[in-house]
């Protein structure tokens, strides 16, 4: 309930930039995660509860906006259902196997696949801050950053 909106304001007022909020997003979500593997075994079980609600807002100040870098990227409004569908079947695809992964590295490791499971997270949220940068310097070359449609 927090995150999204978050996202679409940092996107809108304050960095004028959907593809920018996805790159701050991102960092967010890094800080947030790695808080987890500095964080002493044994801490308060509210400091904990705290952190996980800091990666939830975090991660979803880019969930609430990212099929909206569509405009930035150049993507013609005539296609933007197929963009927009394969960008979820390659999005959601790690959803397939990311679990059975997640259990293995538990079961091999105990807890130590924890923090294999936070590395493949700080992992993820850096390569969209790789394609944050990426579609950043699109918008650019195609000189529509920060331009978004006119309201109707």
């Amino acid at each position: 309930m927090i995150g999204g909106p978050l996202g679409g304001f940092m996107a809108d007022s304050w960095l004028k930039c959907v593809s920018k909020e996805q790159g701050v997003g991102n960092l967010l979500c890094i800080a947030a995660l790695a808080l987890f593997l500095i964080v002493p075994v044994g801490v308060s079980p509210a400091i904990t509860v705290s952190m996980l609600i800091f990666v939830g807002i975090t991660m979803f100040t880019t969930k609430g906006t990212y099929f909206s870098m569509q405009v930035e990227l150049g993507v013609p409004p005539h296609i933007s259902g197929t963009a927009i569908a394969i960008a979820t079947l390659v999005g959601y695809l790690p959803d397939l196997f990311v679990h059975t992964m997640f259990g293995r590295w538990i079961d091999a490791s105990g807890a130590a696949g924890y923090t294999k499971i936070f590395w493949y997270a700080i992992g993820t949220a850096a390569f969209g801050v790789v394609v944050s940068i990426f579609a950043t310097r699109r918008a650019k070359k195609l000189n529509i950053l920060g331009h978004f449609p006119a309201k109707v």
